[in-house]
């Protein structure tokens, strides 16, 4: 996509046409050499595959306006905060367990919501490519008419372990403490059902919710011989 970019802008230059943007005043110094070509027209790309100092090198050299363009997976655009006066979403499949599937509801107001950087920008643009079967259902979630539920929830034994091996030990209230802050744990209370709690969670505290949520992980952990309870009332965490 980079490329892509590169060349029409080199089309441009042949024509004699105002550019759209200004090339950087000072020469831009990467590891790869495709990339630091690219930065001398102000465009840039970044994905996991790079290396650490070069990924780091082009997300400065975008906050700071030296690159104009900056071509980029999800994970950047779902991750990393750095804003722009215009976002365009090339596609809203994504290749996962097999098979290509629409991004996540949340992945995608997430990317769209780049678009715009405060301190620059009265406004911002969201360009979106998608299927026209697809097209009223991102056009929903772009005015905000769809309600979003986290997809933490499938994936928290996998999230609880990860923490559990990384950390070495862990207790029970920073697992749940970690959980309140989280997305999970604003839809939890305001639509349980969606995450096949029984009704009465509507009516419990949110720390009843999170006993009961984490309770239920480290029980699945331990089934696996995934973690381990110690302590007078097993609240001492381990990774096994």
């Amino acid at each position: 996509a980079a490329d892509a970019v590169a060349k029409q802008l080199a089309g441009l230059e042949q024509t004699r046409e105002p550019l759209p943007w200004s090339k950087p005043e000072a020469p831009l110094r990467f590891q790869d050499p495709k990339l630091e070509e690219l930065a001398t027209v102000g465009i840039a790309f970044h994905h996991a595959g790079m290396v650490l100092d070069d990924r780091r090198a082009v997300e400065q050299a975008f906050l700071s306006g030296s690159i104009k363009v900056l071509c980029a997976t999800t994970t950047l655009a779902t991750g990393v905060n750095l804003p722009a006066y215009c976002v365009i979403i090339r596609g809203t499949k994504q290749y996962a367990g097999g098979g290509w599937a629409e991004i996540s509801d949340l992945d995608f107001v997430q990317m769209i919501g780049r678009a715009g950087r405060p301190q620059f920008d009265a406004e911002g643009v969201a360009v979106v490519m998608t299927q026209n079967d697809q097209k009223q259902h991102y056009t929903e979630l772009a005015s905000g008419n769809t309600v979003i539920e986290s997809s933490l929830a499938a994936e928290l034994v996998e999230h609880i372990n990860a923490e559990l091996v990384l950390r070495g030990t862990s207790s029970k209230q920073a697992v749940e403490q970690w959980i309140e802050g989280t997305f999970l744990h604003v839809r939890l209370l305001k639509n349980p059902a969606w995450y096949n709690l029984d009704e009465s969670a509507a009516s419990k505290t949110s720390k009843e919710v999170m006993q009961s949520i984490v309770e239920d992980a480290l029980n699945q952990l331990n089934q696996h011989d995934l973690a381990t309870a110690s302590g007078e009332s097993a609240d001492e965490l381990a990774a096994t």
